[in-house]
C-alpha cells in the first residue's frame, strides 16, 4: 500500500501498489496527484516509516530501508513514548499524523538496514490508537518488521485490503460534517492558540475583583472568570469571596479605548471609587472554605463577556498552563503568566491563615496541581487556561518554602464544586462554551461554509464567526443574507453571530428591527435586541420597537428590552412610561422589573436631563420616581436594590422617594442599607430628612460611618449642625468622618463649621485628625 499527501490541501491518501505513477484526483480537493513509487517488498507499511512523497526514495527513485527485526523493540519503545509526548504536550487525545510521522522517522534514519528475506506472517487485528502506544511503551519482544502493529490513529492500512488488490486514494479519517456544536478536522486548524490569541480570548472572560473595606482602612483584590453567563456567576478564590464580608465588593472588566485595552491600574482605581457606569456591584452567592472556591453574583454583565469552557481533562506533568491575573503590587492589571505543569492532579490538604500570628487559619482539602506558572497576590481566583483556552485551573497560591513551584485548584474540584452549588440551588447547570479549539482562523472559509447545503453546518459556522468578533466584520452581508434562511436555528445563530460582530449599518438595522418586531422565535427576537443594543447611540430609530417588546410574550425578550432601552440613556426617553409600568404591576419575572428599575435610573439620570423639553423633562421624572418607589415595595431584594441605584442615578429629582428609602435604612440585609445611605446622599439638600438618621449611622454603624458622613456631606447646610456637633464625639473615627464632610462641603459649610474645627484643632489628639482639619478648613474658607 502506497501513502502520500496531495500537495494541493495536504490531506493523507493511499492506493494500491500496483497505482503507481498513475493519475488520480484528491477527493477532497479535486487536485490531480501521480501516485509515487511503491514501498520495497517487505518494507513497513506504518508511521515510523517517512511517507514516500515526502522521503528520498520519492525525490531519487531509491527505495527506502527498513529496520532489522533485532533493534524492532528500541525503536518501538521510544516511537511509543515520542508519539504520548506530543499527545500530552499538544492537549488532545491523539497526536497529528505529521508529528508522529516525523518522530517515527528521526528514530528509524541513523539504523537503517536491509530487512531479513522472510515470508510475512498474517498481520495482527488492528487496534485503537491508544492501544498501540500503550504496547509500544511496555516494550515487549518485536515480531518481524513487516508484521509489527502500526502506531497511531491515522496512517493505517484497513485489514480488508490484500496486497496487490486495485483500490481507488481514500482520505483517511476525514471529519465528517460537524453539527451546531461540532469542530473542524485536525486538518482545517491548529490544536494550539498562540500565547497572544489565548491573552485575546481570557480577557473576554477575567474580572479583576476589589472590595473595600467599610472601616476605610483599604481593602483587597484579587481575580475572577465568568463560569455562567445566564446567572451572572464569577468563580474564583474562597479566600476572595471572604473578604466580602468586611467592605462593598466591586467587578470591573477589561476596559478599551479605540480598540485598545487599558492595563494602567489607575483607570480602574478611579472608575470603582467614582462609581463609573463599567463598575458593577457583587456579592457572594456560594463558597467552599476547604476546596478555596467561591462564586460571586454580579448585578449585570457587559455584552462582550463570554464564559469560560471546563477542559475535559486535567493537566499533567510538562504541559504549559497559562494564567491571567491582576497582581495588586503590578501598576497594570491582566498580567498573563505561563509555566508548565510539575505534577498530575492529586489529593492535598494544607493550611492557611495569617502570615503574622496564625490567627483565622483555614483547612483546606482539594484536588490541586503544581506548577512553574509564576503568580502573585492579586491573582488569586484568576483563570489558568491550556493551550486552546480552556479553564484547566484556578489560581490558589504559592509554597513557602520551595522554589519555582505554586499550587492551583484543578478542574476537577471546580466541577464538583460547581455540581454542588446548581443541585443545592435546584438549578439546571447551563451548557458549556464551545471550546476554543473549535473556532476557525481562516475567514474565507467560514464563509464559504455558510453557504453550505447542511443546515447544521451554516448554523456551526456562524458560532466560528460569533466567537471571532469584531474580527469577521467582512461577514455581514453573508449573515444578514442567513437572517431569511429557511431554518430557524440557523437564523438564530446568524443573529446571534451579528451581535458578538457589531457593525451592522442603517440599512440592515431596519431588516434587523423588523426582524425582532415579526419574528415568531423568541430567540430570534432575543438576539436582534442584542444585535440593537451593540450598535449603542446608532440604534436611537429602534426605540419604539423596543418599547413594545416590554409586552414580549417571553421573558427573556422583555428582560433584554428593558436593558437595550437603558442602555440607550436619553434617547430612549419615550419608553420611560412603559418601563414604569412593568416595574409599577410587577412583571411576572424578577428581572424584568431590576432591568426596568436600573434603565428607568439610566435614562433620567440628573447628567441626562436636557433643557429642550423642561415639561416633558419634570413629567418623566415624576414618573420615574413614583415606579421606583413603587419598587422599593417590591418582595424581591434585588428588584429594590435596583430601585435604590436607580434614584441615585436621578439625584435630586427622585426626592419623592425619600420616606421610602429612610425605610430602608432599618433592613437587615447590608447591602440594601449601604445602597440607601448613597441614594440619599446623591438625593443631596432636598434629602433632609434623612440628616438625623445618618448622623445616627456615623455613630453606630462602622461599616456604613463612612458612607453615611459622606452622604450628609453631600445634603450639605441641612447637615451642617450636626456634623459639628459630632465633631467632639469620643471616637477619633467618628470625627474623621465629620472633619471631612465639612470639608467637601466647602464654603457651604459657613464660617461657624471652621471656628469650631479650629477649636478642634487645639484639641484633637489624633494626628490624621489633625491634617485633616487643616484641609478641612482652607476648603472652606476658600474664595
Amino acid at each position: 500500500m502506497i501513502r502520500y499527501s496531495c500537495p494541493k490541501c495536504g490531506v493523507n491518501l493511499k492506493s494500491a501498489d500496483d497505482k503507481a505513477g498513475a493519475r488520480t484526483a484528491c477527493p477532497r480537493c479535486g487536485e490531480h496527484v501521480t501516485v509515487p513509487g511503491s514501498q520495497p517488498e517487505g518494507g513497513r507499511d506504518d508511521e515510523g516509516q517517512e511517507p514516500a512523497a515526502k522521503g528520498k526514495g520519492a525525490a531519487t527513485g531509491k527505495k527506502p530501508m527498513v529496520l532489522y527485526a533485532g533493534i524492532g523493540v528500541a525503536v518501538l519503545a521510544v516511537v511509543g513514548v515520542g508519539v504520548a509526548m506530543v499527545s500530552m504536550s499538544s492537549g488532545s487525545k491523539t497526536a497529528s499524523s505529521a508529528s508522529s510521522a516525523q518522530i517515527g522517522a528521526d528514530v528509524a534514519k541513523p539504523r537503517r538496514a536491509p530487512a531479513p528475506a522472510k515470508p510475512a506472517p498474517a498481520k495482527p487485528a488492528k487496534k485503537s490508537g491508544d492501544d498501540e502506544v500503550a504496547d509500544a511503551s511496555k516494550a515487549k519482544p518485536a515480531p518481524e518488521p513487516e508484521a509489527a502493529p502500526k502506531r497511531g490513529a491515522r496512517n493505517r492500512t484497513s485489514e480488508s485490503e490484500a496486497p496487490g488488490k486495485t483500490a481507488a486514494p481514500k482520505v483517511e479519517e476525514a471529519p465528517s460534517e460537524p453539527a451546531v456544536s461540532g469542530r473542524f478536522g485536525r486538518d482545517d486548524i491548529g490544536d494550539a492558540l498562540s500565547a497572544r490569541q489565548l491573552n485575546d480570548q481570557l480577557l473576554k472572560s477575567t474580572a479583576y475583583v476589589a472590595i473595600y473595606f467599610d472601616s476605610g482602612t483599604g481593602g483587597v483584590s484579587g481575580s475572577a472568570s465568568l463560569i455562567d453567563r445566564k446567572n451572572k456567576l464569577l468563580l474564583t478564590n474562597q479566600h476572595v469571596t471572604n473578604e466580602a464580608s468586611k467592605g462593598k465588593l466591586y467587578v470591573i472588566f477589561p476596559i478599551y479605548e479605540k480598540g485598545q485595552l487599558i492595563q494602567e491600574k489607575d483607570a480602574y482605581t478611579k472608575a470603582i471609587k467614582s462609581h463609573a457606569d463599567i463598575v458593577i456591584p457583587g456579592y457572594v452567592e456560594y463558597q467552599d472554605s476547604k476546596a478555596d472556591l467561591g462564586l460571586i453574583r454580579l448585578a449585570g454583565l457587559p455584552d462582550n463577556i463570554l464564559p469560560i469552557h471546563l477542559a475535559k481533562d486535567s493537566a499533567g506533568p510538562g504541559q504549559m498552563m497559562y494564567a491571567l491575573g491582576c497582581p495588586g503590587s503590578a501598576p497594570a492589571l491582566w498580567i498573563q503568566s505561563t509555566g508548565p505543569a510539575r505534577s498530575y492532579p492529586h489529593h492535598m490538604k494544607w493550611t492557611s491563615g495569617n502570615d503574622k500570628d496564625g490567627k483565622d487559619a483555614t483547612d483546606r482539602e482539594a484536588i490541586m496541581i503544581e506548577t512553574q506558572c509564576p503568580i502573585n497576590h492579586g491573582d488569586s481566583g484568576g483563570p489558568v487556561v491550556n493551550d486552546r483556552g480552556e479553564l484547566i485551573a484556578v489560581t490558589q497560591g504559592g509554597m513557602k518554602d520551595a522554589t519555582l513551584l505554586n499550587i492551583f485548584i484543578d478542574v476537577q474540584e471546580v466541577k464538583k464544586f460547581l455540581t454542588g452549588y446548581y443541585k443545592s440551588k435546584h438549578l439546571p447547570q447551563p451548557e458549556e462554551m464551545t471550546p476554543t479549539v473549535q473556532v476557525a482562523r481562516d475567514l474565507p472559509s467560514l464563509l464559504h461554509a455558510v453557504h453550505d447545503h447542511g443546515a447544521g453546518r451554516r448554523a456551526w459556522a456562524c458560532d466560528q464567526l460569533a466567537t471571532m468578533g469584531a474580527e469577521a466584520k467582512n461577514a455581514e452581508p453573508e449573515l444578514v443574507e442567513l437572517l431569511q434562511d429557511k431554518d430557524d436555528h440557523v437564523r438564530v445563530k446568524a443573529m446571534k453571530a451579528l451581535s458578538e460582530i457589531g457593525n451592522i449599518s442603517q440599512t440592515d438595522l431596519q431588516k434587523i428591527m423588523q426582524i425582532m418586531k415579526d419574528a415568531k422565535v423568541a430567540d430570534l427576537r432575543l438576539q436582534a435586541i442584542l444585535v440593537i443594543r451593540r450598535m449603542g447611540e446608532e440604534a436611537s430609530d429602534a426605540v419604539p420597537v423596543l418599547t413594545e417588546r416590554l409586552k414580549d410574550d417571553s421573558p427573556d425578550v422583555r428582560e433584554e428590552a428593558a436593558k437595550t432601552l437603558g442602555n440607550l440613556g436619553p434617547l430612549a426617553k419615550s419608553a420611560v412610561p412603559a418601563l414604569a409600568d412593568a416595574l409599577q404591576h410587577r412583571d411576572k419575572k424578577h428581572e424584568v422589573r431590576q432591568e426596568a428599575a436600573l434603565a428607568i435610573g439610566n435614562i433620567l439620570a440628573a447628567s441626562n436631563i436636557s433643557s429642550d423639553d423642561p415639561a416633558g423633562a419634570a413629567t418623566n421624572a415624576a414618573v420615574g420616581a413614583a415606579a421606583l418607589e413603587a419598587g422599593l415595595r417590591d418582595p424581591i431584594r434585588e428588584v429594590r436594590l435596583s430601585s435604590l441605584q436607580g434614584l441615585e442615578k436621578m439625584g435630586s429629582p427622585g426626592k419623592t422617594a425619600v420616606p421610602q428609602i429612610l425605610k430602608e435604612l432599618k433592613e437587615k440585609d447590608r447591602e440594601i442599607r449601604g445602597q440607601a445611605v448613597v441614594t440619599l446622599g446623591a438625593i443631596g439638600p432636598d434629602a433632609k430628612e434623612a440628616v438625623g438618621p445618618l448622623a445616627q449611622i456615623v455613630v453606630d454603624d462602622k461599616e456604613l460611618r463612612v458612607s453615611a458622613g459622606q452622604a450628609l456631606g453631600k445634603i450639605k447646610k441641612p447637615a451642617v449642625t450636626v456634623l459639628i456637633k459630632l465633631l467632639f464625639n469620643s471616637s477619633p473615627q467618628v470625627r474623621r468622618v465629620c472633619i471631612e464632610a465639612l470639608g467637601e462641603m466647602g464654603p457651604d459649610a459657613g464660617a461657624l463649621a471652621a471656628r469650631q474645627l479650629s477649636v478642634l484643632y487645639a484639641k484633637e489628639t489624633d494626628k490624621t485628625n489633625h491634617e485633616l482639619i487643616k484641609e478641612a478648613i482652607n476648603k472652606i474658607i476658600e474664595k
